[in-house]
């Protein structure tokens, strides 16, 4: 059996570690902001979403005439990450299911945001 990107994440796929993640993205959220700020950006890849908390506050920062896509492996945090942006009102946002190798757009993007990407790569 082929061992997929999503099996080899280390810290697993629980609820806490959903928890922790969240966390994470609340204490680097000034720097985000700053960032997004700095680079004017107004299209946005968002790579490594997660539950898309950092593409949510990206989607913020660009404001409605920009657009944001955050990109993951896996589908339940996705959903989550749908939810959350509907919840939260935001409309230029939108969540894709792929493996960043095999991820093709025709859009152009002006940034990619990934928040320890690296770390969940090919090997």
């Amino acid at each position: 059996m082929t061992e997929s990107v999503d099996d080899r994440y280390a810290m697993g796929r629980t609820s806490a570690e959903t928890e922790r993640l969240q966390l994470q993205a609340d204490i680097l959220a000034r720097t985000v902001r700053i960032w997004c700020v700095w680079l004017g950006s107004r299209r946005v890849l968002g790579i490594g979403c997660r539950v898309g908390d950092t593409s949510m506050l990206l989607a913020e920062l660009v404001g409605p005439e920009g657009s944001v896509v955050g990109v993951d492996v896996a589908s339940a945090r996705l959903d989550l990450a749908r939810t959350g942006a509907v919840e939260a009102g935001l409309t230029g946002e939108s969540f894709v299911e792929s493996d960043l190798a095999k991820l093709r757009r025709d859009e152009p993007v002006d940034a990619l945001f990934g928040r320890w990407f690296t770390a969940l790569g090919p090997g």
